[in-house]
């Protein structure tokens, strides 16, 4: 016998600080999660890629620039990084083995709905948490936008 399928009220966990702002998380059933993300004017992810996550972030205030690339940077070492300004109501989709960093141009807020658990490589990060080398072009756009 199956169980009965529900319906309820979530209340996210209390508020995460961040080392670019903060973040509050509601997660789902199968793996989804919610975050409402707070980042600070000049602050920035880490550049990084999911080996199993996808992400959407949808931006809710504010102005973010979002770097991303597909996954031929990770897995050949070839291509380059996109740019674009995320204003309310865009979203970057950032899939699995696809690198991408988001940078608060003013205070922002996002939403992050994400599908999948870990597998978070670090490639370069402001706040000197451990990160991974990858491939000598990762390297290179690094050494060009942040170095």
């Amino acid at each position: 016998m199956s169980e009965t399928k529900c319906c309820w009220i979530k209340k996210h966990d209390g508020s995460k600080q961040k080392f670019w702002g903060d973040e509050r998380e509601w997660i789902g059933v199968d793996s989804t999660t919610v975050k409402m993300i707070h980042m600070n004017k000049g602050n920035r992810t880490s550049f990084k890629y999911n080996e199993i996550k996808n992400e959407l972030f949808v931006c809710v205030t504010g102005s973010v620039k979002a770097y991303f690339g597909d996954q031929s940077i990770i897995s050949k070492g070839v291509g380059s990084l996109n740019l674009h300004v995320l204003i309310p109501g865009e979203a970057l989709v950032a899939q699995s083995d696809c690198p991408y960093r988001l940078e608060a141009m003013e205070d922002s807020v996002l939403i992050e709905v994400s599908s999948g658990k870990g597998g978070c490589i670090r490639l370069h990060d402001d706040y000197g948490r451990d990160v991974k080398f990858v491939n000598e072009h990762i390297e290179n756009i690094i050494a060009k936008l942040w170095c």
